[in-house]
């Protein structure tokens, strides 16, 4: 606020004009006689002596925290890192708890992997005895013949049909001790099935499974 004009009726000059004059924002004509006013009236003297006082610890206040506030941006030599903003530390943890989260759907083992029916077959064909063998619907396989009468040497295979003779799976066997052995990795819906043991392209064996 600049005044140009005092009022005429000998009054002390308000806060904000005091205010103005120290700031060094009071202009002429109304410089010359607030001045004089000044000089003579001990309450203003006092007044302008407070307001004087309190811009000058306002400004070593602002000055200070400038100070203050540009150092902390200065690392010390050697321990130059970098400062990374708070939601960009939290976007990064949420980051890697989903990387985390992925991860373990991937690698874990396969719902159901570790759940393995073993199945030992009955022969119903070229063999003394009857019947046949049960597994319930959705579970893995593990089918198991009795191979004390094959060959050790000899190399087999397992060839699953379905009642009507369509194949459904085939795989290669494994001899562990006085069985044969072969893990079906096919998923199988209710009904009858035959399974049929080969060596080379001579058909062996052939067992009933019901699927329950």
């Amino acid at each position: 606020m600049s005044s140009d004009v005092l009022p005429s009726v000998p009054v002390h000059p308000t806060e904000d004009l005091l205010e103005e004059y120290s700031f060094g924002r009071v202009a002429e004509p109304a410089l010359a006689p607030l001045e004089e006013h000044l000089l003579l009236c001990g309450q203003c003297q006092t007044q302008l002596v407070s307001i004087d006082e309190y811009r000058a610890l306002m400004k070593s206040g602002i000055t200070a925290f400038e100070r203050e506030r540009k150092s902390a941006f200065v690392p010390p030599p050697g321990l130059a890192f970098p400062k990374l903003p708070g939601s960009v530390m939290f976007a990064a943890a949420i980051l890697l708890m989903v990387a985390g989260v992925i991860a373990w759907r991937v690698y874990r083992p396969a719902s159901g992997a570790s759940d393995v029916t073993s199945v030992r077959l009955i022969a119903l064909r070229g063999s003394v005895g009857d019947g046949s063998a049960h597994a319930r619907a959705g579970q893995r396989l593990e089918l198991v013949i009795d191979g004390m009468d094959f060959p050790s040497s000899a190399s087999y295979r397992l060839e699953i049909v379905s009642s009507s003779g369509r194949p459904v799976w085939s795989g290669p066997t494994r001899v562990a001790g006085p069985d044969i052995s072969a893990a079906v990795d096919a998923h199988f819906q209710t009904g009858v099935y035959w399974v049929r043991l080969y060596a080379g392209a001579r058909e062996l064996r052939e067992f009933g499974l019901h699927i329950d």
